[in-house]
């Protein structure tokens, strides 16, 4: 992988990480201790076009509960506009796991987006919550696996002085922490925000 920006352990038990270089998506065979690519350039690199944007630089990656493949559309570090989150078909058969060939946008409008997390209470774990880095704010959206998923603000913007949040997690005590990268103050901090946002 080169410039890995995410990883995923899969319903397969290998790993998946998404490689912003070269515009794929890799996979990594913990058994033989082999990388392979997944879901190549040539299948990232026209949905980032299609967004306006001149790279896909995948970044978070997520399996859902539905069995598919989550990933946040960055568009590199210039971008200032076009991100998604892509849900990407993905199929299990005897040779493992496999792309279907089939791609959706589950949320559009992003700037930069990287982290990627699903919810883990009662009633949420079908939503999934988006760090909108370039925008400085956290994006759910509800009932991503469906084919009408809506978007809302979960952290407004700067809250609690986030300035490029990143990494995203649930905690066993429900609340919810983001990775603040602290981009133009260079203060990097964990943030802890209740399980309402």
């Amino acid at each position: 992988a080169a410039g890995p920006a995410g990883v995923a352990l899969g319903p397969d038990g290998n790993l998946y990480i998404s490689s912003q270089f070269t515009n794929s998506i890799v996979k990594f065979n913990l058994a033989s201790k082999s990388l392979s690519t997944f879901i190549p350039s040539s299948v990232l690199q026209p949905i980032a076009t299609a967004n306006g944007d001149t790279q896909f630089a995948p970044a978070g990656l997520q399996f859902g509960p539905d069995g598919n493949l989550y990933v946040t559309l960055n568009g590199g570090q210039s971008a200032t506009s076009g991100g998604a989150v892509v849900r990407f078909g993905i199929t299990a058969g005897g040779n493992g796991l496999a792309y279907s060939g089939t791609s959706a946008a589950v949320a559009t409008g992003l700037i930069q987006p990287s982290g990627l997390t699903f919810g883990t209470a009662a009633g949420d774990t079908s939503s999934l919550y988006v760090s909108n880095s370039g925008a400085d704010d956290v994006i759910k959206v509800s009932n991503a696996s469906s084919l009408a998923p809506t978007s809302s603000t979960f952290v407004t913007v700067a809250s609690g002085g986030m300035n490029f949040p990143s990494g995203l997690s649930w905690g066993p005590d429900g609340k919810f922490y983001v990775v603040d990268l602290g981009a133009t103050s260079f203060q990097g901090n964990v943030l802890q925000f209740n399980s309402d946002g």
